[in-house]
């Protein structure tokens, strides 16, 4: 996505916007469809959504896993009115009730040719990574990783790039599961992304390990 971003021919960068869509489900036989509304700001004309985290569990008890989905779809529209996607998770039979949340990440450009006016290009990235080991699952386990940005930074975002969850010990059943990335502050300064990591079963008494890979971008202002 960096490449995409380091010049005007891409179109200045405008804002974004932090949205979370909730399902729920009776059974999982088949995926659960979410729709949430676009607030673009002025001058946008592209809308990027990006993973910013998920959860999904199950509603009365731990369960075994065949299929679980998230999944955000391919905008119809260069600006559309709404970002739409999938949840999904079932075992064998398909019968259990559950839940999920998905946390989207909107970016907003101009169209290439609408430079005439202050936005913003982007100045800088970096990845980060987290990886730790967690005793027990009772609640979700929080991370914070130190930012870098460049002096000249004034925007940040932070998206997540992919995540690994693991029991320690054995396979058990799974209740519910979490990887998110929280949304930054609006302006900087920004010195840390955080967010929060969960693999439990319906005890919440196992060990589990959990890794989760970042991408930052900053951007500085762009006067023409």
């Amino acid at each position: 996505m960096s490449d995409l971003l380091l010049n005007t021919n891409s179109g200045l960068f405008v804002g974004s916007e932090y949205l979370v869509a909730t399902v729920t489900s009776s059974n999982g036989r088949q995926a659960s469809t979410f729709s949430v509304q676009l607030n673009p700001p002025r001058f946008a004309t592209r809308a990027v959504p990006c993973l910013a985290g998920w959860s999904l569990s199950y509603s009365d008890k731990d369960h075994h896993i065949r299929t679980q989905q998230i999944h955000i779809d391919r905008p119809h529209a260069l600006l559309p009115t709404t970002v739409t996607g999938k949840l999904l998770l079932k075992d064998k039979n398909g019968d259990d009730a559950w839940f999920g949340s998905i946390w989207i990440k909107v970016l907003y450009f101009t169209s290439p040719t609408q430079t005439n006016f202050p936005g913003y290009l982007l100045c800088g990235s970096e990845w980060l990574t987290h990886n730790s080991d967690y005793t027990e699952g009772q609640v979700p386990e929080t991370f914070s990783l130190k930012m870098s940005p460049p002096g000249n930074a004034v925007l940040a975002e932070a998206l997540l790039t992919g995540w690994s969850l693991a029991y320690s010990s054995g396979d058990h059943h799974i209740q519910t599961q979490l990887v998110r990335v929280d949304d930054l502050p609006p302006l900087a300064p920004f010195t840390h992304v955080k967010g929060a990591l969960l693999l439990r079963d319906k005890n919440g008494d196992d060990s589990w390990s959990g890794h989760v890979s970042i991408q930052t971008l900053y951007f500085a202002p762009y006067w023409s």
